[in-house]
């Protein structure tokens, strides 16, 4: 860890000491968010707090509003510990902590304003030269404070699947993230090889493996069992033999090669160009203290399960995962990531059938109406997927809508690669003007609008956009 600044290495250290001589005498909040770094960020506090015998309350937001901030405040607690948010909040919670609430932030995402806080604990890697886009993510923030608390090196594979969950892996781990990869295969707690990508590993039947693959999201394929029966027996592999379900490591090289030949044509077909297929081959991070037939074994897997967890409402099984709970917890979240590809898989067809009355494309910009059918804790992992496909193809950037309630939207937006725009900072600035707010990564952000503004944000990012 040579390379972390020693400021901000000692803004770690001045956070894992305060929670290591924590008062069990007050009242301690812990808030994160329900994606799978929200979750991951949790679990790894939790085990902490749960070892020192901290009493404290967890909770979960889908996203960190003025009004939410206020709500936690308002609660009576005596300390707050806020994970994967807060950061564009911080000038608001520094008034309230100089009064008499001490406030705890362990966030990657940027900032939206220049405000040097006094009177909080914040620990976000932007206000130290680092990438939180890239870097590193907040559970492997959570991760050196535990670290630095002693004994918890056991964890550093939750905070992998944390940053996975941001896609921080895709093109390679870098910065923090490679060097905490590094010291996991170094340790023997994660084994790294490529491997064909679907859910469950090489041990997993292959009918439910094809079924249960979110990501890549496989057209056709993904939670349709009847359809990955048809395809294996199309191309010549059993799906069951001698009474036993077929595996991965059950074919032969030659059986391999066409499946994988036969699903990157399918990928490749249906998102418009070979890169989407290569997601198909790439790093397998296994988790080696976990069984092997275990469907988290995979921590890229395990990550899309915890995602699906806090997507649905159900991050308390995530967090019970993460603490080393298996059973009935995992049956249960095995079913929620059950209903989760179903939703996934419906939401996506219905926006493809439906393509011209829910998709308006102008300039690069693809405009998704998903209102009526799409959950506003879904609409960003739908968006992502869509995005992939090939009837966005010329599309830079994808903006899902979906509704919180009757007065409000939820804008997401997923980005490619150079599109020139800084897609966090822009979303915080129009939906500022709009009487919301948001903000997030350059690739990757979220906002919140009222309904009626619609039309007004979407002039205003077209605007922004053609003159990049």
């Amino acid at each position: 860890m040579g390379k972390i600044q020693k400021r901000f290495e000692d803004q770690v250290i001045a956070i894992a000491n305060a929670i290591a001589n924590f008062p069990r005498d007050r009242n301690l909040l812990v808030a994160s968010h329900i994606d799978a770094d929200g979750i991951t960020s949790a679990g790894i506090i939790s085990t902490v707090l749960s070892d020192l015998h901290v009493p404290f309350h967890l909770t979960f937001f889908k996203q960190m509003l003025t009004d939410d901030v206020k709500a936690v405040v308002s609660k009576g607690y005596d300390s707050v510990l806020l994970m994967d948010f807060g950061t564009s909040h911080i000038e608001y919670l520094d008034r309230v902590a100089e009064e008499d609430l001490e406030v705890y932030i362990v966030d990657h995402h940027q900032p939206t304003l220049e405000y040097e806080p006094r009177h909080i604990f914040i620990l976000n890697p932007y206000f130290h030269g680092l990438d939180g886009s890239r870097e590193i993510s907040t559970s492997g923030l959570a991760y050196l404070i535990a670290k630095k608390i002693g004994g918890y090196e056991h964890l550093l594979p939750i905070a992998i699947a944390g940053a996975i969950g941001d896609r921080q892996h895709e093109g390679g781990f870098h910065g923090l993230n490679r060097e905490l990869l590094k010291y996991a295969v170094d340790s023997g707690l994660v084994n790294v090889v490529s491997e064909v990508n679907l859910f469950g590993g090489p041990k997993h039947p292959l009918l439910f493996a094809l079924e249960r693959t979110v990501d890549p999201y496989i057209p056709g394929i993904t939670s349709d069992q009847s359809a990955c029966f048809e395809f294996l027996t199309n191309i010549g592999i059993e799906p069951m033999k001698q009474g036993a379900w077929v595996t991965l490591r059950d074919l032969d090289e030659r059986k391999k090669r066409i499946l994988v030949s036969e699903l990157v044509k399918r990928i490749a077909s249906e998102s418009g160009k070979a890169s989407a297929a290569r997601k198909l081959i790439g790093e397998i991070y296994y988790w080696n203290f976990e069984d092997d037939t275990s469907p988290i074994k995979d921590l890229r897997d395990f990550s899309t399960i915890l995602n699906a967890c806090g997507r649905m409402g159900y991050g308390g099984f995530g967090v019970a995962l993460c603490m080393g709970y298996r059973g009935w917890y995992l049956a249960q979240a095995l079913k929620v990531y059950q209903e989760y590809r179903q939703n996934i898989s419906s939401a996506i067809k219905n926006i493809l059938s439906n393509f011209k009355e829910r998709v308006r494309v102008h300039n690069g910009l693809a405009f998704i109406s998903g209102e009526d059918i799409i959950q506003d804790t879904m609409i960003g992992t739908i968006t992502s997927i869509l995005l992939g496909l090939k009837e966005f193809e010329q599309v830079e950037i994808a903006i899902g809508f979906s509704k919180v309630n009757n007065n409000f939207l939820k804008v997401s937006g997923r980005a490619k690669a150079n599109t020139g725009l800084n897609l966090g900072k822009v979303m915080s600035e129009i939906s500022v003007n709009l009487e919301g707010e948001g903000g997030g990564h350059r690739l990757a952000a979220g906002c919140t609008i009222p309904v009626k503004h619609k039309d007004k944000f979407i002039r205003e990012l077209s605007a922004r956009l053609s003159t990049r």
